[in-house]
């Protein structure tokens, strides 16, 4: 699977080598599950977060995942996906963190491109990778863009090579998660992640408040 440049808020070429990177999961790390949050407003959360923790728990293959929830959920107007961007509350002491750290920053997500832009901009990331939605008449189908499923390892990779890291710490919850955490100097699970999550990382959070990595980060 060829790995995309990623979406890039800051300029490429404005994002210095040998800096710091403090790298996020999206989805149950930033922000609440997007598509559970969607679901909720068309009565099916349920089913929806049924298939999100199969998934997450790598029980069933991560693509699939998405497929079977975007089946369910076909049809969604384009403006509202682009307006969860907007509703998704940011996790208490995200945006904290990342002003404190001054690290270059960026999201890998399984998410989708037409949320994960608005929450990175919140955010402060200068960059994310993310899936792509495929609309049809302004509406969502049951088709994307396949750019990050459990490749997250291979854009650690990336921005290795491309941007020449002092340091890269990785925040996630989930098994797709892995793969980053095995290749960050710094590899923490949140305290909602799945087991197989915290069995693999470094260090665990306590409770909600991501700030609490500060600490982890600067030992």
């Amino acid at each position: 699977m060829k790995i995309n440049d990623g979406f890039y808020i800051t300029p490429k070429q404005d994002i210095p080598a040998n800096a710091n990177w403090l790298v996020f999961d999206m989805d149950g790390t930033i922000t609440p599950e997007s598509m559970d949050y969607l679901a909720n407003n068309y009565g099916l959360h349920d089913e929806i977060a049924k298939i999100t923790e199969l998934g997450m728990q790598g029980k069933i293959k991560f693509e699939d995942s998405v497929k079977k929830r975007l089946e369910l959920m076909k049809g969604i107007p384009k403006q509202k996906i682009i307006q969860t961007g907007y509703e998704l509350p940011l996790q208490e002491g995200a945006f904290e963190l990342v002003a404190e750290l001054g690290y270059v920053t960026a999201m890998i997500t399984g998410g989708f491109s037409d949320i994960a832009c608005t929450v990175a901009e919140r955010l402060g990331a200068d960059v994310y990778w993310a899936n792509e939605l495929v609309y049809e008449n302004e509406k969502t189908t049951d088709k994307f863009i396949l750019n990050v499923n459990s490749n997250k390892g291979a854009i650690m990779d990336y921005i290795i090579m491309n941007h020449n890291p002092s340091k890269i710490v990785y925040i996630g919850d989930g098994s797709n998660d892995i793969p980053a955490f095995l290749k960050a100097d710094i590899s923490i699970a949140t305290y909602n992640a799945k087991q197989i999550a915290k069995e693999n990382a470094m260090y665990q959070l306590n409770g909600r408040n991501l700030y609490n990595a500060l600490e982890l980060i600067k030992t």
